[in-house]
């Protein structure tokens, strides 16, 4: 047979045909890694590609990550200063009725005061123009007196003393002493 001699590995083969066959294998595996190397390649270029791809996501994501925490930074502020603005408002809707009550309050005084102050006036009016009266004779005060309003007229016979005021309705004409008397409450009599 023909020689033998032993490989790298320490394996003994023959010479001949046998070894075109392990070269023929080796071969195979030398194409095979080959083509393991091409489609190792062509993976590793994919891969590059998912990757930047990913990569590129990722960069879209991050940004639109910052964009969503500046507009919730946003939300938030706004969302304070309207809860502020709230509170404000709330404090001067508050402050405003306390005002008005407060004007209630003072517009009822200021009427008090407004009446108090018509009454005596009114009253200090009475009285000068019963003096006058007082000092006229029952003749000029029945003219001064038939002159006025009624609503006067009734003020200043109810303050006289009866005879005086019986005097003076004496000397006022007929159809005023009638309206004089029955708005004071007393009947009629002819004098």
């Amino acid at each position: 047979m023909g020689s033998e001699h032993s490989d790298d590995d320490g394996h003994a083969h023959g010479g001949g045909v046998g070894e075109l066959v392990r070269l023929t294998d080796h071969e195979a595996v030398e194409g095979l890694a080959l083509v393991d190397h091409r489609g190792a390649r062509e993976g590793n270029a994919h891969l590059k590609v998912m990757v930047g791809q990913l990569t590129q996501r990722n960069k879209e994501l991050a940004e639109s990550n910052r964009e969503l925490v500046s507009e919730i930074n946003q939300r938030k502020v706004l969302e304070d200063s309207l809860r502020a603005s709230e509170r404000q408002s709330s404090q001067l809707l508050e402050r405003s009725r306390q005002l008005q009550e407060e004007l209630r309050l003072l517009s009822r005084r200021l009427i008090f005061a407004q009446e108090e102050e018509r009454k005596r006036a009114e009253r200090k009016q009475q009285q000068k123009q019963a003096a006058i009266f007082a000092a006229l004779s029952p003749q000029k005060a029945a003219e001064a007196l038939a002159a006025m309003p009624e609503d006067q007229q009734l003020l200043i016979l109810q303050n006289r003393e009866e005879k005086r005021a019986a005097k003076i309705l004496e000397q006022m004409p007929v159809e005023k002493r009638v309206r004089v008397l029955t708005a004071l409450g007393e009947p009629f009599a002819p004098l």
